[in-house]
């Protein structure tokens, strides 16, 4: 299913650019929601070593069902 051409991500309000173009593509964070958690390196099976708060990482073109114009 194509994606609707006016709901991108570039064009929403919880959307932040991050990075500068790749082969045209701008990239961002969406900010919809509260950042994850995500486990970064393991000190033993059972134990993390430390932990990083990320949102989600999106390519302008991009789209979900949440979508909010700025």
């Amino acid at each position: 299913m194509p994606w609707p051409q006016n709901k991108r991500c570039r064009d929403c309000k919880w959307w932040k650019p991050e990075r500068k173009p790749t082969d045209g593509i701008l990239f961002g964070e969406c900010r919809r929601h509260a950042p994850l958690v995500v486990p970064i390196g393991r000190q033993a099976r059972w134990a993390v070593k430390g932990e990083r708060n990320v949102w989600p990482f999106t390519g302008e073109r991009e789209w979900c069902g949440e979508f909010e114009d700025r």
